[in-house]
C-alpha cells in the first residue's frame, strides 16, 4: 500500500520527463540533472565539474564515479499540493536535516524515497513530529511518506 501510494503520488506530480545527466557513483547513489540546466562539463584535474547555467558548479573526482550517462529524468515543476492537513515538512530546502510534524497517529516507520522511487531511509518514530537527519542523503528531491500522507523536500 505504501509504495501504491507512492507511485499514485507520482502520477498526479505535475512534472516533466526529460532527457539528463546521471552520473552513478560507485556507493551505488545516483546524481541527476537536466541537459538544458547544464552549461557546462569540463575534466579538471582528476574531476567531473558541472557547471549548471545557474547556481554553483558539482564537482566529483572521477576515482569515485562508476558510471556517467544520459537518460530520461523527471523535473517537478509545480508545488506539491495535498487535500488534507498534510505534513509539515520544514526547512525546505534543507542540506542538514528536517522536521516533520502532523504525522498521523499510528505511524510507527516514516518513509524517504528518491524521485526515481527508490527507498533511501527509514525513521521509526513514536510521535506526531520528529527531526530527521539528512546529511546522508545526496542532492535531489525525495518524497516523505507517512501511512498515506506524503510530502515532497529538496536536499541542497
Amino acid at each position: 500500500m505504501l509504495l501504491t501510494n507512492f507511485f499514485l503520488c507520482l502520477i498526479i506530480i505535475p512534472g516533466v520527463r526529460a532527457q539528463g545527466l546521471i552520473i552513478r557513483m560507485h556507493d551505488g547513489t545516483e546524481n541527476s540533472r537536466l541537459i538544458t540546466s547544464i552549461q557546462k562539463l569540463s575534466f579538471p584535474d582528476g574531476n567531473l565539474v558541472v557547471t549548471p547555467k545557474a547556481g554553483t558548479p558539482e564537482i566529483y573526482s572521477l576515482s569515485d564515479i562508476q558510471k556517467v550517462y544520459f537518460g530520461e529524468v523527471v523535473s517537478v515543476t509545480e508545488p506539491l499540493t495535498s487535500a488534507h492537513d498534510g505534513l509539515s515538512l520544514y526547512p525546505n530546502p534543507s542540506d542538514r536535516e528536517i522536521s516533520l510534524s502532523n504525522i498521523p497517529d499510528g505511524t510507527s516507520t516514516v518513509f524517504i524515497y528518491r524521485m526515481d522511487g527508490r527507498l533511501v531511509k527509514q525513521v521509526s518514530v513514536a510521535s506526531p513530529a520528529v527531526t530527521i537527519n539528512i546529511e546522508d542523503l545526496t542532492s535531489g528531491i525525495y518524497f516523505v511518506i507517512a501511512k498515506d500522507l506524503t510530502a515532497k523536500f529538496i536536499r541542497l
